[in-house]
């Protein structure tokens, strides 16, 4: 009995399917505008390449180190900023567009932080980020 399917057993197939229609189509060009003519054919029907430095800035034009930079900054400092109290109940999660999420380690700390050190911790947050942190949300554990 197979417990094989055909695409676990042929990883390619679908490329090497594009290929084949490729190849194919570049034959019947050549067929059709002769073999000097079918080579210009056969470059204007296929995809323009493009220099892997620009593929790479388009794949990563969404990503902000800066976010990272600042949030890996945070974390190291937390203890320091905010006291060992409250650092080993909460720590930041994440950053992005301004928003910093800070995790508390139960509902009790969540209700702690927003209430009482809210103030606090914005003013600590400033001294290392400035302006780039816009808003500051708390979040419960593992959400």
């Amino acid at each position: 009995m197979n417990k094989f399917t055909d695409d676990e057993r042929h990883p390619f197939r679908g490329k090497i399917a594009v290929i084949k229609k490729i190849n194919r189509m570049k034959s019947l060009l050549r067929d059709w505008y002769g073999e000097k003519s079918g080579k210009s054919q056969i470059s204007a029907y296929m995809p323009k390449c493009i220099h892997v430095r620009d593929a790479v800035k388009r794949i990563l034009s969404d990503v902000s180190y800066d976010d990272g930079i600042l949030l890996e900054k945070l974390q190291n400092a937390w203890n320091k900023l905010v006291g060992t109290e409250v650092s080993n109940n909460s720590k930041p999660v994440s950053l992005k567009n301004g928003i910093l999420t800070i995790e508390a380690k139960n509902s009790v700390w969540l209700s702690e932080l927003k209430n009482f050190y809210a103030h606090k911790i914005e003013e600590q947050v400033r001294t290392v980020c400035g302006a780039s942190v816009k808003k500051i949300y708390f979040a419960p554990a593992g959400k």
